[in-house]
């Protein structure tokens, strides 16, 4: 999904992803590595927020 909206996403804007997901929703049950967002996301800046309380 990440991958998608950073292809439909125009310069300069950001990709934001804000709360109201947890990493336990996931099969590998954890957050994304930044080496995953960065593989995914080219050279769209992505904001990634965790349960309302991490970046």
């Amino acid at each position: 999904m990440l991958k998608e909206q950073a292809r439909r996403t125009p310069a300069p804007q950001w990709v934001r992803v804000i709360g109201g997901w947890s990493e336990f929703q996931f099969a590998e049950r954890r957050m994304p590595t930044i080496a995953e967002i960065n593989a995914v996301s080219q050279d769209v800046p992505v904001f990634v927020l965790n349960l309302y309380n991490r970046a």
